[in-house]
Parts: C-alpha cells; sequence; structure tokens
C-alpha cells in the first residue's frame, strides 16, 4: 500500500513556518515504509527538511517552499544546512510542477561587491586599474555577511529522482549530489539570482551512473558541475576529512559514467564545469546543449592530482563574454592542468573530445599544462568559433584567468589572446575548425593559432586567420614543437564571416 500525506493533515499553513509540520508529514510517510509527502497550493516557509528513504515529496502546480528570513532556521544545533537535505537514503523522489525558493538574495548585500583576493593587479594588463570601482563589475557578483547553505542536498544517496520542479534563489549551490549512485534529473528549471556567488546548479560531487536532461539553468556560478570532492554533508569548504563508509551511495571513490543532453543553461562563471577534487573524474558525455550570455563555456580543470579522462562534448551552441568580476575571461572552452595548492601538481587530463561546436566568443580556446604533457589527446572536430570584442574588453581584457592556481602568477596575468592557446600538451588535433574575428578588435587580439611546447600538433582543414593583418601575427605559430602535421589550411581575410 502507498501512502500519501498532505502537509495541511500536520498542520501546515501559508501563515507560520512550516518545518515541523512537514518534516513530521515525511518521518510519517517514511516510518509507514514509503510513500508520497504532497504540497498543495500556495506558499509555506520553512527551515531545514530532511527527506528518508523511499519518500516521494511532491508539490503540486502553485506549491511554493519558500526559504525562512531567519537565517537560524538554517543552523539547527549550529551546524549550516540547506532547505532540503538527504543523507543515506534510498528511492528518494522530488517531483511537481511547484517551486522551492531559497530566498537567497534576503541574505546578500545588493550594493558590496564580492571581492577578489586571489588578483595581483601588477601582474595584469590594466595593472592597478584592472577590476577598481572605476572600471566595475556589472555582473557581480555581490556579497554576503551570513548565509544559508546548498538548496536541496543528497548525500551518500541511491536512486534519486528529481523531476519537473522549479528550482530558484539558491544561497550556495542549488541542487547537489555527493558520493551519490544512480540520480535522475529531468525537466528541472533552475532560476538563481546571477548575482550571487557559488550558487552552482546542479554539482556532481564524487557521483556514478547520474543522468540529467531537458534542464533549463540559469545561475551566477557553474550550472553544471561534476567533481572529485569528498565533502561532509552540506558544507562548501572543500576535502574534509571522509566520512565514515556509508550504507547507500557510491563507494567507488571515483566520479564517472555521467551524461547531460538536450539543456539550455546561463552562468556567470562555466555552464559546464568537469574538475577539482581528490577523486579522479572519467565517461562523462555532455551532448546537444545550448549555453548563451555566459563567462565560460566549457572548463576541465585539473588542480588537486586526480585523472580526469574520456570526456565527450557534442553538438553544443554557446555564446560567452568576458565579465570581470568571476573566475574565467570569456572562454568558450578552457582546458588545464595546474596546482592549486604546492604539495600536490594539478593532475592529469587525457582524452578530451569537442565535436561540432558553434561559439560565439570575446575570448579564445584555452588548452594549458603546468607540467609539460599534464594535457593529453585533445581534439576538435568541427567547430566554428567567431571572436569579437566585449564591452569590459579594455577594463579587464587581454589577460589569461587559470584560477585557481597555487601561484599569485599564474591566477590572472598579461597575456595575448590568439584564436586557440595550446600551452605544454600533448598530442592536439584541429580538424576542420573554422575561425572568424569581428572587426574593430583590440590589439592584443593576435594569432590564429598558437602552439608552445606541444608535442604532436595535427591540424587539418583549418580555416581562419590571425585577428588582423600584421607582419608579426600568422595563421598558425608554431614555438618549439614537435611532431607537428598541417594540411589542408585556408586562409581567410580577417573579419571575413564563417
Amino acid at each position: 500500500m502507498v501512502h500519501s500525506h498532505s502537509i495541511l493533515e500536520f498542520g501546515a499553513s501559508p501563515d507560520i513556518l512550516n518545518t515541523t509540520a512537514i518534516q513530521s508529514a515525511i518521518d510519517r510517510c517514511h516510518q509507514q515504509g514509503g510513500g508520497q509527502v504532497y504540497v498543495p497550493p500556495g506558499t509555506f516557509r520553512t527551515g531545514t527538511l530532511w527527506l528518508k528513504s523511499n519518500v516521494h515529496l511532491y508539490l503540486e502546480h502553485g506549491a511554493v517552499l519558500r526559504g525562512s528570513d531567519d537565517i537560524e532556521d538554517f543552523y539547527p544545533q549550529g551546524v549550516k544546512r540547506g532547505m532540503i537535505m538527504a543523507y543515506e537514503a534510498r528511492n528518494v523522489t522530488l517531483s511537481g510542477r511547484g517551486t522551492i525558493d531559497g530566498n537567497g538574495t534576503h541574505f546578500y548585500v545588493p550594493d558590496r561587491r564580492h571581492s577578489s583576493q586571489d588578483i595581483d593587479r601588477s601582474l595584469t594588463r590594466q595593472g592597478s586599474d584592472y577590476l577598481t570601482d572605476t572600471t566595475g563589475q556589472p555582473d557581480g557578483p555581490i556579497a554576503y555577511d551570513r548565509r544559508p547553505g546548498m538548496l536541496v542536498v543528497f548525500k551518500s544517496c541511491e536512486n534519486i529522482k528529481v523531476k519537473d520542479v522549479t528550482l530558484k534563489d539558491s544561497a550556495e549551490w542549488t541542487l547537489r549530489f555527493s558520493e551519490s549512485d544512480r540520480i535522475w534529473v529531468e525537466g528541472v528549471t533552475i532560476d538563481n539570482n546571477l548575482m550571487i556567488p557559488n550558487s552552482d546548479g546542479v554539482h556532481l560531487t564524487t557521483c556514478t551512473n547520474a543522468f540529467i536532461s531537458n534542464a533549463y539553468i540559469s545561475c551566477g556560478d557553474d550550472a553544471i558541475a561534476v567533481t572529485g570532492f569528498n565533502n561532509a554533508t552540506g558544507a562548501t569548504s572543500v576535502e574534509p576529512e571522509r566520512l565514515p563508509s556509508a550504507q547507500f551511495g557510491n563507494r567507488s571513490g571515483s566520479c564517472e559514467n555521467i551524461f547531460v543532453s538536450d539543456c539550455v543553461l546561463r552562468s556567470r562563471s562555466a555552464c559546464i564545469r568537469v574538475g577539482y577534487g581528490r577523486a579522479p573524474i572519467r565517461h562523462c558525455t555532455f551532448h546537444h546543449i545550448r549555453m548563451f550570455d555566459s563567462n565560460r563555456g566549457v572548463g576541465v580543470f585539473a588542480r588537486d592530482g586526480a585523472a580526469i579522462e574520456h570526456l565527450r562534448f557534442s553538438d553544443i551552441m554557446m555564446q560567452t563574454r568576458l565579465m570581470g568580476g568571476w573566475w574565467g575571461h570569456g572562454e568558450p572552452i578552457h582546458v588545464s592542468s595546474i596546482a592549486r595548492n604546492a604539495d600536490r601538481p594539478g593532475g592529469l587530463v587525457r582524452d578530451v573530445r569537442f565535436e561540432r561546436i558553434h561559439a560565439e566568443s570575446e575570448h579564445g580556446v584555452v588548452v594549458y599544462a603546468e607540467d609539460k604533457g599534464a594535457v593529453q589527446d585533445v581534439a576538435f572536430r568541427d567547430v566554428a568559433l567567431t571572436i569579437s570584442k566585449g564591452v569590459e574588453a579594455d577594463a579587464v581584457g587581454g589577460n589569461f584567468d587559470l584560477r585557481p592556481t597555487a601561484s599569485p602568477a599564474t591566477n590572472v596575468f598579461v597575456h595575448d589572446v590568439p584564436g586557440v592557446h595550446c600551452e605544454n600538451v600533448k598530442n592536439l588535433s584541429l580538424c576542420d575548425f573554422r575561425l572568424a574575428w569581428a572587426p574593430d578588435l583590440p590589439g592584443f587580439f593576435t594569432h590564429g593559432v598558437a602552439c608552445v611546447h606541444t608535442d604532436g600538433v595535427r591540424i587539418e582543414g583549418f580555416e581562419g586567420s590571425a585577428a588582423r593583418q600584421s607582419d608579426d601575427l600568422e595563421l598558425i605559430h608554431l614555438r618549439a614543437c614537435d611532431r607537428v602535421a598541417i594540411a589542408h589550411v585556408r586562409q581567410r581575410v580577417p573579419s571575413a564571416r564563417i
């Protein structure tokens, strides 16, 4: 027998704080062996709730679970939590056409900036004028004093479904799965305040067998992140001691078998981010995705010694722009290995494929390794890239942003911007790559392709030009490279359309 309980049966009302009433409904369903907790139309304020095994939390159309205005409602027993938590649970569903509203903007200070302490302005092209009160940060992020935790967290869980709901205005990561297995996210809308830092959309930390499809995600940090972190429940800080072996979830110690398709993404950081954390990441596929009005399109970041390998990105349309206040400088694609802690190397990135990509951007593609050969076997096929000048180009452009790194010298620093920059890489392939430049570009845009200390360069069917006609610029610039093969290259006039 499947039990169903409305939260109204337990005293829920739009006029009160409903944490106890809703938790009572969840607990009753769980004690009866499982069932549905029904949230009817109306707005119900709540603090932290704990989902449990075999419970289906269903939000009717017009139903809103809204986060409390009181920060203490998210610090039970003095520990920061979000709105909906689950730990060591299985067979849990969150669905319906209703809304979970984190009320995150309430805890932020809109007229105060979230400061960046990891930039040495003297190393940038703009010097002391880089990101000052004069240049501004029109795209944020904004600051906070104290905030709730992540909106929805599943830690050490398995067989989890999140379907059709709208998640909005999260104060931190929105939908976080940690060390969990068998995850389905379908038809979900995530709509956050774009000015809020750390408000990631869907964040998978050391998970296996996850499927995300038909989602619309707009948020102030990474839209979809796949990482190797092993965080404590609800924590934002990285790499505390691992919790004791859980009864459920992913206990493999790796993050793998992630499939994302048919999504629309907007981000102030990266629409898709893969990397960070000590667990290896492998076998991830991202297909048929639209990215718009974003700071970065795709980012692959090895920073903590773990390997990242066997990634596929295909049939993606993206539009990125230079924003300044966030990590990244408008790259459509960024792949890098670099240490963010002095006690261990960045890690290995291997076997990454980009196919059928159409990008409009205000920066070039960056493929970079701190240690020679730490990035291997990166291939681009059937890629069209158009680069133009952005509104923030004079204020913050003409720099590379590799954050986070162990040294301020490699965080943000002055660097010319080719259409594709490849450094210290082993085996780079560009096949059927088309590059176009918009007119009236700043002088820091340079070569079509620049390869530095790269072993194994294959360029075939390339069409494009340098950013402008100049004796010191080349369509393909090679420096200290070995094993180079170039064929069927077509030189275009700068500013010619693709």
